[in-house]
């Protein structure tokens, strides 16, 4: 039986696959009469709060990307024809100079999965990724929420959601979310223009809408 969690999972993956097919074809973009609409938009909004040991805010700093345009619409297309099961979801926040925010015994990229996940490719800084999905009632959306304690003194400019798959048919959900064969993709990604500056011992608190409209 289907949870809440996965059937909210799969009505991303059947809108997003929809709205990039109405925004680029001219069959679904024109109505009656040659009238141009607006196909359907996967929005992701972020809010990167920054806080001192102390619990008080450094910084807010919110923002918008959208679906990846390659290997995002090749998860979704994947899923969707059958050649792959769903995992795990994953956050990335990245410097792309200097030096980056967390250490994996070196500097690194901060990494915060869900509890429990099999993360094959990816060192973990935090394993306190919550998913809450709304599937049923409007607003239908996704948030994933998470936080990291920075190591470095850092500027974090690139920041993406990835998710994992298993790329055969034959396993369960809740199997893929705990086996070692399962592949990541990026789902969404951004460059940010005004970037947060982090330094050491401060908490990155994340939180990300996956929307529609």
């Amino acid at each position: 039986m289907l949870t809440k969690r996965t059937n909210w999972f799969y009505l991303i993956a059947v809108i997003a696959v929809i709205g990039v097919s109405m925004l680029v074809s001219p069959a679904f973009s024109e109505g009656q009469g040659g009238t141009s609409k607006e196909g359907i938009t996967v929005h992701g909004h972020w809010k990167i709060e920054i806080f001192n040991p102390d619990g008080k805010r450094a910084s807010i700093t919110e923002f918008e990307n959208s679906l990846d345009s390659g290997t995002g619409q090749m998860y979704l297309i994947m899923l969707l024809s059958g050649q792959a099961v769903y995992g795990n979801w994953g956050v990335e926040l990245d410097a792309s100079a200097g030096t980056k925010p967390c250490d994996d015994g070196s500097p690194s990229s901060c990494k915060i999965g869900e509890s429990g996940g099999y993360y094959s490719t990816m060192t973990l800084n935090s394993s306190n990724l919550n998913v809450v999905g709304n599937w049923s009632t409007a607003p239908r959306r996704v948030i994933l929420t998470g936080s990291v304690t920075a190591a470095n003194a850092s500027t974090i400019d690139t920041v993406k959601t990835v998710s994992s798959y298993c790329n055969t048919t034959d396993v369960s959900i809740s199997a893929c979310r705990s086996v070692n064969n399962t592949i990541w993709q990026n789902f969404t990604s951004a460059t940010l223009g005004t970037p947060p500056s982090v330094v050491p011992g401060q908490l990155i608190q994340v939180t990300v809408t996956i929307s529609f409209s």
